[in-house]
């Protein structure tokens, strides 16, 4: 006879890469879901773009630094929308494994370490995130709203939003007692992040404390590489301190060439020419128009 006893049972062996086993069971239930939210996922940039854009958007008649008011606010929505997106799929879900429908303690029971199931969930998080984004950069392309071919590299930047976001809400979604708390989460940091990380106005436009505070949220580095990649500039997120220095009146989208270029001068005893690699100034010959070069850059040219 055969021995079928517990003991006598041998456990099956893992696959090479167990995590993709958790992300195949999710793409599985999402293959018979996901027609109904592609309508939404193209009808809400429409509706977006047309009304912050347009309508918005006619009311700002001088745009935001010298840029159409339509063009410096779509990379911010691509942003807020990958970060509500990781958020979402991150909350009502991870706490529903838990207590409602006990995912995870089936997966658990299966040849699957802890490590792999949370990687496979994050893994779809991910993918989620990737595809509603995927969408609208396509849809705000359509509008003509992305004015540089590096508009591509808005996508490895959302996924790692996403991944920002999404892993630390996991671990409150497994700790919440009830969804209330996740309720309270939404309320006390998502719209919070969403109104004050630069998505609709220049950070620089808030009170010096509550800049700071928008500079520590994680929405506001995504955004700014997003319009960074969708403008064809640099990114400002290097040194505030550097960027602090840039004309009355301008607002700098990027100053990470100045920071090296402060780095690189002071290190060989020269003048810093920093602020003027800032690109709020003239993309042609990186000063401000008007305004004759800086001795120093005359030199290395």
């Amino acid at each position: 006879m055969v021995d079928v006893s517990v003991a006598g049972r041998v456990r099956p062996a893992l696959p090479r890469v167990p995590a993709l086993a958790v992300l195949a069971h999710y793409l599985v239930g999402y293959r018979r879901t996901w027609r109904a939210g592609v309508f939404s996922s193209f009808l809400l940039p429409v509706l977006t773009v047309v009304g912050f854009g347009f309508g918005v958007g006619a009311y700002v008649d001088q745009g935001v630094g010298g840029l159409r008011y339509l063009d410096w606010l779509v990379p911010g929505l691509i942003a807020s929308t990958a970060m509500q997106v990781a958020i979402g799929e991150s909350t009502w879900p991870v706490l529903s494994n838990f207590r409602w429908i006990k995912t995870y303690f089936a997966q658990s029971a299966a040849p699957l370490r802890v490590g792999d199931i949370l990687a496979g969930h994050l893994a779809f998080v991910l993918f989620r995130a990737f595809t509603s984004t995927a969408a609208f950069l396509l849809v705000t392309a359509l509008f003509g709203a992305v004015r540089s071919p590096w508009a591509v590299a808005v996508l490895p930047v959302v996924l790692l939003l996403s991944l920002a976001v999404a892993a630390p809400t996991f671990a409150f979604s497994a700790w919440a007692p009830s969804d209330s708390y996740l309720a309270l989460l939404f309320r006390f940091a998502v719209i919070p992040m969403t109104l004050f990380a630069g998505v609709f106005f220049p950070v620089e436009s808030l009170p010096s404390g509550l800049r700071q505070l928008a500079y520590a949220t994680p929405l506001w580095h995504g955004v700014d590489l997003c319009r960074a990649a969708t403008l064809g500039v640099a990114p400002q997120w290097s040194s505030p301190v550097i960027c602090s220095t840039s004309p009355p009146g301008r607002s700098p989208v990027g100053c990470w060439p100045g920071a090296r270029s402060a780095a690189s001068s002071s290190s060989r005893g020269g003048v810093s020419w920093s602020v003027s690699s800032c690109p709020g100034w003239s993309a042609s010959r990186g000063r401000p128009a008007g305004r004759p070069r800086s001795p120093s850059a005359t030199s290395r040219r």
